[in-house]
């Protein structure tokens, strides 16, 4: 299959600080190939006593290399009751998590889920994660269907390291 010039950069920049183009390495692929979910990282929830009032965000790079935009529909975590896409917007100089609309990726192209935009928020966590931890979730597109990864769980000084390309 040959693959569009932005994918191979994104594979070759992820072969270069360690992630692959693989699941095996770092890179999550759709059954249909066309879509690749990278840098899958969350903050650790500060401990609010119970992990059920726990909160979580998942960030992720999304490539698309197909010749049609797709659209993120769902996420899941089995770890937690509720995962919603959220986007951050400013309300009179107040930033205010707000349910976001669908996420698209555009054909033969890259989108971010990033701290301050649009992210995924997990409620409702079933058990406590710590840096180091994993913790599977999965992304369902409306053409390419579900991708199954596991997020990394950072520190949240860590978080922004893990996030650069």
């Amino acid at each position: 299959m040959k693959h569009s010039l932005p994918f191979r950069f994104l594979c070759v920049l992820c072969g270069s600080i360690g992630l692959g183009c693989s699941s095996d390495e770092g890179s999550w692929r759709s059954a249909n190939g066309e879509i690749a979910v990278s840098r899958v990282a969350a903050p650790a929830p500060a401990n609010v006593g119970s992990p059920d009032s726990a909160t979580m965000a998942v960030y992720a790079t999304i490539a698309n290399i197909g010749t049609s935009a797709d659209t993120l529909v769902s996420v899941t975590a089995p770890a937690a009751r509720r995962a919603e896409l959220h986007e951050t917007m400013d309300h009179g100089g107040t930033q205010m998590m707000m349910p976001a609309p669908l996420f698209v990726i555009p054909a033969d192209g890259v989108a971010r889920l990033q701290p301050g935009r649009t992210h995924v928020m997990l409620t409702g966590l079933t058990r406590t994660f710590a840096p180091g931890d994993t913790m599977p979730v999965v992304f369902t597109f409306r053409r390419a269907g579900s991708v199954s990864v596991n997020a990394s769980v950072f520190a949240y000084e860590d978080l922004q390291r893990a996030l650069e390309p």
